[in-house]
């Protein structure tokens, strides 16, 4: 099953309940810190916020954890 949206909102809530990962504006992430956790994205260098998020008790496929694993190497960003 495959799940595609466009809205913020929608994304962030399909995060929180374990749905996937999203690419979201900083503030929509930041504003559910005991449900989603996040990485920032700093490089290269955007024009505005960006923040990736998934479940705050991590994502629960084996997809999902595969992809934010990528995101980490790609960020340089160690575990949590």
């Amino acid at each position: 099953m495959a799940f595609e949206a466009s809205d913020p909102e929608v994304l962030a809530q399909l995060a929180e309940r374990g749905l996937g990962a999203a690419i979201l504006p900083g503030a929509f992430a930041e504003a559910r810190p005991e449900r989603l956790r996040t990485i920032a994205i700093n490089r290269p260098a955007l024009r505005g916020r960006l923040a990736f998020a998934w479940r705050a008790d991590g994502p629960s496929g084996p997809a999902g954890r595969a992809l934010v694993e990528r995101a980490r190497g790609a960020l340089g960003i160690g575990g949590a």
